[in-house]
């Protein structure tokens, strides 16, 4: 009840969004050779 009104909505339609590029987003965290440097050492 503390939500604003139509926050669950915003927030259902992010969650859509951003599954859309879950994909992609691995993909630039897995194979992005600056990423694996940072972590990797």
């Amino acid at each position: 009840a503390d939500l604003p009104h139509g926050w669950i909505d915003k927030c259902l339609d992010f969650c859509d969004y951003f599954l859309t590029g879950v994909v992609e987003y691995q993909k630039l965290i897995t194979r992005n050779p600056i990423f694996l440097e940072r972590v990797e050492g």
